[in-house]
């Protein structure tokens, strides 16, 4: 910028008139152009377009040289071409060939760029090499010439001061320089105190510089701006707004520590503390420049921008100052970065070299790290127990630890300053196992299984936030984690169940449940399938299985007064519930509860005779005959319904028909007598497998055994005899035909009057239980059930119009929506229909049901 001195008594302004026929343009600015040129006054502008017409000579100006700091007047003898004032002293020779300056007729010369001043040449020389002259720099022939003319001429006192002022040569700003401990410091004539920031004057192009850097010739406001509003998102303290200067030196002042200032100060500071470390390889600094960083993490490490720019640089600064590197730190956390981290590349390359074989946590924090690692909901969700499962499998897997071929490539970190300005390559001579493959492959294999083992209990915790601690959360866990902060409420919770198990007597479901952390229903209300699963599932988590179990054969609905049978079986006592023999006991063992109990009346004979029957029966393993006896103690207590059971029952083959007869005739006679009740329930099975009543009795006095023929009572035991005279052998003894006929006769009589006896005309007869012979539409669902069903899933019936179709099908309304929803839980685990307003299905139901009646 060239600020012109209008000599005394000459006036060379013009009008706005005559600035037109000069090509002077006025700008919106205020400003004034010509000729391409931008000039803040009007006398500048015209002064410039005469000299540039040659209508007047040089007018005395005063050049003002930013870079060097000083400013000497010119007059008009002095020509502003170098080749008219060559150098006078030996002095500028030797400097022009130290910083190697050529003149030349433009002027001159240095590195291909031609200055019109030696000064000016020299100062970018030195720049170029990374220099700066310490001190004042040697003026040319041509400041001294600029000054004697500028002495010479009449100015008023205030002018002449200030141009004394302006010409007076003004010391340079000096070589960039750190401040490593307080020192107080004026910029822009605030004095301030301040440490580890970078001062002084960078180039106006020099665009590595360090954006913290403090120039202190650039103006600092009176006025701060805390909200940091006018401040960009890579702040540079060259080209932040003065107000965001002022408050960024208060906050230096101030000691750093105000959590409320906003980021972009912090980072300010940040970018020259990496600049420092890094930039200027002050790598002596490090262990100071590091505790810096750690602490301003703690203060403004909740931003997550700031927190990962600090992070990598405490570990470079960590390296840097020779710390030791701890255990690698385990993080289930979403990483945002595509490589491993430094600290951690370190850590194992450090073991890798020693030949350390890797542990559980080393060879954990290298897979959760790894890029190519995406972890699912549990991981993070249970990232407590993934790691305490890691431990005990990687443990079981490598009990000596995981040793790692030392590949050949070894750590060469390059780090990429926050503020984008430079990148530094930190060389560390370890092996990088960010390099192989192999290694993390098969960790990742092992991760990805204990995560899907994790995926039961993180979803239970999903729909379950508040119940981590209980009991329906720990039993969803792992069997070896069981026995760590979990397993104490578990061992709880089994020692009540092994009770229950050592009493041997059947628990209502209501006790139960509360034990399991289930809620029990109310009284006498059904539990829904969405807690009997679960209840299953610990159960079976514990090793306890129960009956009446629905998933090993049909049984009744479980509501809160339903007794359950526990047992102790590993994982709950699985059985195929499709074997012909289990399936056949299973039916054996209710008929043989409902004859027992059809007195009103249970012994131990009784259970002791069904218990017999089932060690008899061939084809069951101990698990099943274990599961068996369960099921004929809960029945015994919750007996079966009779008309389900016989439709079973009639669904089995001849062979097996008999054997269920017998089991059930050896349950009548067990407590040693035989009362109507039971000889009716005798009737009415023999009456629904299509059996002669007759047979019932013959049953009863053999005892409920089968024919066994001819029992031998001694060995045959042959001899001579005496032989007998021939007329001693032809003796014959009468015998009465007509009193033999007679008893026969009083025998029959005297069995149908017994029948009649045992026969109880209120009493409906179990042969109407015999199962319609006619195809159901739905498979198990009877047909008129099956019927109601079908009219329902046609059309949603008001409740009068259910009520008459179930009374026109011989069924009660509620019975008959009781008998199709448990067919529905049998089917779906869930109810198939309700009636509120109106009787309608389940709409999610109503497609896989209509598909099931019309292929029927």
């Amino acid at each position: 910028m060239r600020r012109f001195i209008e000599p005394e008594g000459q006036d060379l302004s013009l009008s706005d008139a005559a600035i037109p026929a000069l090509k002077v343009v006025r700008t919106a600015d205020n400003e004034y152009r010509v000729g391409g040129f931008v000039f803040l006054t009007e006398a500048q502008a015209v002064d410039f377009a005469q000299r540039r017409q040659k209508r007047l000579p040089a007018r005395t100006e005063v050049a003002s040289d930013n870079r060097a700091g000083t400013t000497a007047p010119m007059t008009a003898a002095s020509s502003t071409t170098p080749q008219s004032a060559p150098p006078s002293s030996k002095a500028e020779q030797e400097l022009m060939a130290a910083h190697g300056i050529q003149r030349s007729a433009a002027g001159f010369r240095a590195a291909g760029y031609i200055f019109n001043t030696l000064d000016q040449a020299v100062f970018f020389s030195t720049r170029r090499h990374g220099e700066i002259a310490p001190g004042p720099r040697l003026h040319s022939h041509q400041t001294v010439a600029r000054q004697a003319a500028l002495d010479a001429l009449p100015q008023p006192a205030v002018i002449k001061s200030l141009l004394q002022s302006l010409s007076s040569p003004r010391p340079a700003p000096g070589k960039v320089r750190w401040l490593a401990g307080p020192e107080r410091v004026s910029v822009c004539g605030v004095e301030v105190t301040l440490e580890m920031v970078h001062i002084g004057k960078a180039g106006a192009y020099d665009y590595q510089a360090s954006h913290g850097l403090i120039d202190p010739s650039l103006k600092v406001a009176a006025t701060g701006d805390p909200s940091g509003a006018t401040l960009g998102y890579w702040p540079d303290y060259r080209r932040i707004d003065p107000c965001a200067r002022r408050s960024y030196l208060e906050w230096l002042q101030g000691g750093r520590s105000d959590p409320s200032i906003p980021i972009g100060y912090v980072f300010l500071f940040f970018y020259g503390l990496e600049y420092r470390l890094l930039k200027d390889a002050a790598h002596e600094e490090a262990a100071a420049i590091l505790a810096e960083v750690r602490r301003l993490h703690a203060i403004y490490g909740d931003n997550h921008s700031f927190s990962r720019y600090a992070k990598a640089l405490i570990d470079v600064a960590g390296l840097l100052a020779g710390e030791e590197i701890p255990d690698p730190e385990l993080s289930t956390e979403p990483r945002a970065q595509w490589e491993l981290p430094l600290e951690l590349r370190v850590a194992l390359g450090r073991k890798v070299k020693d030949g350390v074989p890797l542990n559980a946590a080393d060879s954990l924090a290298w897979v959760l790290a790894s890029p190519g690692t995406y972890l699912r909901t549990p991981a993070q969700r249970c990232a407590r127990e993934l790691k305490a499962l890691w431990c005990r499998r990687f443990q079981a897997k490598w009990p000596d630890g995981f040793k790692v071929t030392p590949p050949k490539a070894t750590i060469s970190h390059q780090y990429r300053a926050a503020a984008g300005n430079f990148s530094a390559q930190v060389a560390v001579g370890l092996p990088d196992l960010a390099t192989i493959s192999g290694p993390v492959n098969r960790f990742r294999q092992l991760l990805d299984a204990i995560v899907e083992d994790l995926d039961s209990y993180s979803r239970y915790l999903g729909r379950n936030p508040d119940k981590k601690e209980t009991i329906g959360a720990a039993v969803l866990l792992p069997a070896e984690l069981h026995d760590g902060e979990a397993g104490r409420a578990l061992q709880s919770c089994r020692e009540q169940l092994d009770a229950i198990v050592r009493a041997g007597e059947p628990v209502i479901a209501a006790a139960l449940l509360p034990l399991l952390g289930v809620e029990a229903p109310a009284a006498g209300a059904k539990i829904p399938a969405a807690t009997v699963k679960p209840l299953a599932a610990m159960l079976d988590l514990l090793d306890i299985g129960f009956e009446p179990d629905r998933r090993y054969g049909p049984a009744a609905a479980l509501c809160g007064t339903t007794r359950l049978m526990l047992f102790n079986a590993l994982g709950g006592g699985k059985v195929d519930p499709d074997t012909g023999a289990y399936g056949t006991a299973r039916v054996m063992i209710e008929v043989a509860t409902l004859a027992a109990t059809a007195d009103g009346e249970v012994v131990a004979a009784e259970l002791q005779s069904i218990s017999d029957d089932i060690a008899t029966i061939g084809g069951l393993g101990s698990l099943e005959r274990e599961r068996l006896l369960a099921l004929a103690k809960a029945l015994l207590h919750d007996p079966p319904k009779r008309k389900e059971t016989m439709a079973r029952l009639a669904s089995l083959p001849q062979a097996a028909r008999q054997q269920v007869i017998r089991a059930a005739a050896a349950a009548v006679l067990a407590d040693g007598r035989i009362l109507p009740a039971e000889v009716r329930f005798l009737e009415g099975l023999h009456s629904v497998l299509g059996l002669p009543q007759q047979d019932v009795y013959s049953l009863l006095h053999r005892g409920g055994g089968a024919d066994p023929g001819p029992v031998t009572v001694l060995a045959e035991r042959r001899s001579a005899g005496t032989p007998l005279s021939r007329g001693e052998a032809e003796i014959c003894l009468p015998i009465d035909v007509a009193r033999l006929n007679r008893i026969r006769d009083e025998t029959r009589q005297v069995s149908q009057l017994l029948a009649d006896i045992f026969i109880d005309e209120g009493e409906t007869s179990l042969a109407a239980a015999q199962p319609p012979q006619d195809v159901s539409r739905f498979g198990r669902l009877d047909p008129v059930h099956a019927e109601l069903l079908w009219r329902v899933l046609s059309k949603p019936l008001a409740t009068d119009e259910f009520e008459s179709a179930a009374r026109a099908l011989k069924l009660l309304p509620d019975g008959a929506i009781e008998t199709i929803n448990e067919w529905g839980f049998e089917m779906f685990d869930e109810a198939v229909m309700e009636i509120e307003d109106v009787a309608f299905v389940h709409e999610h139901l109503v497609d896989r049901l209509r598909t099931m009646g019309e292929m029927a």
